[in-house]
């Protein structure tokens, strides 16, 4: 008889969605701030899209997560 593996508490899946999310924002708004230094902008804006498109990748991805974990 195989024992089926059991799946981990709630808590344990998405406590590290948080961490996740904070990761996509920390290395795209780095790469965003390493282009606005490398182009001169004395303005961040690289920067600033950086982060949204780290906020919007982030988003999507906990979607993306939260629905395959409900199937």
């Amino acid at each position: 008889m195989t024992k089926k593996p059991s799946r981990p508490s709630p808590f344990i899946q998405y406590s590290s969605l948080g961490f996740q999310i904070l990761g996509f924002m920390a290395v795209f708004g780095y790469i965003g701030h390493y282009l606005d230094d490398y182009y001169g902008l004395k303005t961040p804006y690289i920067t600033m899209a950086g982060l949204v498109f780290g906020v919007v990748g982030s988003m999507v991805y906990l979607i993306r997560t939260l629905n395959r974990h409900d199937e």
